[in-house]
């Protein structure tokens, strides 16, 4: 009785409709469509921002403003768009565990001598959601 205990939920796991396969070609094509358009928002406002106060007043307006731009960014595209690095400028850009651990394997990289910009794209899929990203 005991294998019978521990083969059951083996068979619900095996039998239960999965999450739809990763279409990691389509998924990285939609990444790449929407960096651009993220990018454009984001250096606009800096840009704008330099020419009303010089880079001080830049740096603090990119710092208040860049999530509410990628949040409406995000809504236009039917996706949640954040920013994040190895060097947090401000709490909402901390990294969360994935994030941080996508961050390590792109620094290692950096670190066994490619370039950053030889980094490449790359999206990992979750039960519900995939996410893209892109080194810069």
């Amino acid at each position: 009785m005991r294998h019978a205990l521990f083969f059951l939920p083996m068979f619900f796991l095996a039998c239960t409709e999965g999450p739809p396969p990763l279409d990691e070609a389509a998924a990285l094509q939609r990444g790449a469509e929407v960096v651009p358009k993220a990018f454009a928002v984001l250096s606009g406002r800096l840009q704008q921002a330099v020419q009303a106060g010089g880079p001080a007043h830049a740096v603090d307006v990119c710092s208040r403003q860049a999530v509410a731009l990628l949040d409406s960014l995000g809504r236009v595209e039917g996706m949640r768009i954040r920013r994040t690095s190895d060097r947090i400028r401000a709490p909402h850009d901390e990294p969360d565990v994935r994030e941080a651990m996508v961050l390590r394997d792109l620094l290692a990289q950096v670190g066994q001598g490619v370039r950053p910009a030889e980094l490449q794209p790359r999206v990992e899929a979750d039960a519900d959601s995939v996410s893209y990203y892109h080194p810069i």
